[in-house]
């Protein structure tokens, strides 16, 4: 592999599918992780080996790094130098070609930063006492994600480095077919220093994980698995773990129109979470609607979970956790507004569809007004005098043109939005009638006349 290659999963999630079963939504929208696959690390790749620093750049825009490691013997499948399979040296040669990256990122940076420091400003100061204290460990050969810093100042400084052995690590021991459940000798070698390090590991069998992807109906996927005693698929596993490596997790609006899955930092508190779903929510927060996941399950409905008095109000403060959002509320002066549908009030939305039906009364109001203006009127010493009836018929022409275009987007609009759930009221009708009737009447009143 040279270039990276980009994957797009779907985040597994089993209440999406529950949650449908009971609103009955028109589509389903899982929350997704974004996976890129890059060639292995060989010696001198910090130095610029094969093309190292091209691969060393990929990994640094990555939020975490999920090293694979061979743990499985086949003589088909050849290791470099003709070597035998050694899964820890495979893992050090990756680890050692990150921190010396990190060494020279350091390095480079630490003269120019201890010069500043000693004219006396503070945050070069500041920076120094973060770059010293990451080249001790590195200098260690250790990483540099052990390193803690109190303070936030430290902490920011720490972070906007961006190295490559700062971010989180998990380690998936590739394994054969025969031990994909259990593991073997290889992968607990790696489960162990992966536990001396802090850091999260798995066991998965790439080759069973090909063999399933392969069949055609989930059905068959599942009997396949449990012939292996299997319960869920290493795929699946992995992307939660590595979801679970972010500290990320998932929060979920249900309504009509979608059930929809929203990926949130674990710990966010309701407004952090509404600026997930459109920005201005997380300025304009008053409260959320919320149901726990549990309660919708077990009542299920809304309306028997708000009988039950489980449906909660929450405000600013809330932490979210293994909830469905019916809905946020904003206030009035924030110019959108999400519902249970999935839509985002503006123009053209339902929320506004009543300006149209104002905008056609003012037009009416103005051409009463246009009646009673006077034949003559003094400007300074002359006397003006102008024929209102014929400014009378232009300004109604004009109107009626206006009126005319207003009751024809009104309707367009009117029956897209009916083709949306939820259905319009019998009064909305009445109001369409009212507002589309009159200014086509006149209109064809006018071609009459005029022939």
């Amino acid at each position: 592999t040279i270039e990276p290659n980009l994957g797009v999963i779907t985040v597994p999630d089993e209440r999406l599918n529950k949650l449908a079963e009971i609103v009955h939504p028109g589509r389903i929208v899982p929350a997704t992780c974004e996976i890129v696959d890059i060639a292995g690390l060989v010696k001198g790749a910090s130095k610029g080996e094969g093309l190292g620093n091209k691969f060393l750049g990929n990994i640094r825009e990555c939020d975490a790094i999920i090293h694979v490691i061979r743990c499985f013997d086949d003589d088909n499948i050849v290791r470099e130098g003709g070597a035998k399979v050694d899964p820890l040296e495979d893992k050090s040669v990756i680890d050692t070609e990150l921190q010396l990256k990190d060494l020279e990122t350091i390095e480079s940076q630490l003269a120019k930063q201890q010069k500043t420091a000693a004219a006396g400003n503070k945050d070069a100061k500041l920076m120094v006492t973060v770059l010293e204290a990451y080249k001790a460990v590195l200098e260690q050969g250790k990483n540099a994600r052990g390193v803690t810093f109190e303070t936030k100042e430290e902490q920011k400084v720490a972070h906007d480095l961006f190295l490559l052995t700062t971010k989180p690590v998990l380690y998936v021991a590739n394994v054969d077919e025969a031990s994909a459940k259990t593991g073997n000798e290889y992968s607990k070698k790696v489960e162990e220093i992966a536990k001396e390090e802090g850091a999260e590991c798995m066991v998965i069998a790439a080759k069973t994980e090909e063999d399933s992807a392969s069949l055609e109906t989930y059905e068959d996927k599942l009997m396949f698995l449990e012939e292996l005693g299997l319960e869920e698929s290493g795929v699946n596993r992995l992307i939660k773990k590595a979801y679970a490596l972010l500290n990320l997790e998932t929060f979920i609006t249900a309504g009509e129109m979608e059930v929809k899955a929203w990926t949130y930092h674990k710990g966010w508190k309701a407004p952090q979470c509404a600026g997930v779903i459109h920005t201005d929510f997380e300025k304009g927060f008053i409260r959320a609607e919320v149901i726990k996941y549990d309660d919708y399950i077990k009542y299920g409905s809304e309306a028997a979970v708000r009988e039950a008095g489980k449906l909660g109000i929450e405000g600013k403060v809330y932490i979210v956790h293994d909830v469905a959002v019916r809905y946020a509320q904003l206030p009035a002066e924030i110019p959108t507004h999400y519902n249970a549908f999935g839509e985002i009030d503006g123009w053209g939305s339902r929320g506004t569809l009543w300006i149209m039906p104002v905008i056609g009364i003012l037009c009416d109001a103005l051409m009463l007004a246009v009646s009673f203006f006077p034949q003559t009127w003094n400007v300074g010493t002359s006397v003006t005098v102008f024929n209102r009836a014929l400014v009378y018929r232009r300004v109604r022409d004009l109107i009626a043109d206006l009126r005319l275009s207003m009751a024809v987007m009104f309707t367009a609009m009117t029956v897209w939005h009916a083709s949306l759930p939820p259905r319009f009221p019998w009064w909305m009708g009445v109001l369409i009638g009212v507002c589309c009737t009159a200014p086509l009447v006149r209109f064809f009143v006018r071609l009459a006349m005029k022939k």
